[in-house]
């Protein structure tokens, strides 16, 4: 159970990310400083710093907390469910439909500033790291880590992929709003895009 001062930090972290965001889809990523988001999110220049390290840092909140949540998910799915389609499901299992309008939001914000992208596909290889321990669990003993740590990867590169192709499906739309079926399209997605590292690298012939 929450306490009121960690609620109150939560809700102070949400308000910076909210007011980043706003200030970047409506005057573009180069409005985006730190006096800027903290004034909109009505706290100091210096409470914004308590929590972020750069602006860049706000916008990969989403990514950050949709993998958070998703690796959790992932470690706790069975463990006879083939990995790829333990992974998709995972992704999306208890998302939250205005996490995902947001997540998407994001992604399309940061394309084309290659500092925002870099701190997005930062989050993105970090979370490898997690998925290896998750995978390695699933394996038997002894399980060669060079194959763990690839596959690692591979999961984090598909599901990244697939993510932007869907954020590039549901450009301009209303942030607050998913239209209907985004979500399941979302999940056909992850599915064809973990599909492909079930396949191998076969030529699809």
């Amino acid at each position: 159970m929450q306490n009121r001062r960690d609620l109150a930090k939560r809700e102070t972290r949400a308000a910076l990310v909210d007011a980043a965001i706003e200030i970047a889809r409506a005057e573009g990523l180069g409005a985006l400083t730190a006096d800027a988001v903290a004034d909109r999110a009505g706290v100091s220049r210096r409470t914004f710093f308590n929590y972020f390290p750069t602006t860049d840092a706000v916008l990969a909140v989403p990514s950050l907390d949709f993998l958070a949540r998703a690796i959790s998910d992932f470690e706790a799915r069975p463990w006879d469910e083939p990995v790829p389609a333990a992974a998709a499901e995972a992704l999306l299992h208890d998302a939250d439909p205005g996490e995902l309008a947001r997540l998407a939001d994001v992604v399309n914000l940061c394309r084309g500033d290659e500092g925002a992208l870099r701190v997005e596909r930062d989050v993105w290889g970090s979370a490898e790291e997690r998925i290896a321990e998750a995978l390695a669990s699933r394996l038997p003993d002894g399980a060669e880590p060079l194959r763990v740590r690839v596959q690692a990867s591979m999961i984090a590169a598909a599901g990244r992929a697939a993510v932007q192709a869907w954020a590039d499906e549901i450009e301009g739309v209303d942030p607050h709003r998913l239209p209907s079926g985004a979500v399941d399209r979302l999940r056909a997605l992850l599915l064809q895009a973990m599909g492909y590292l079930a396949d191998g690298f076969h030529d699809g012939r």
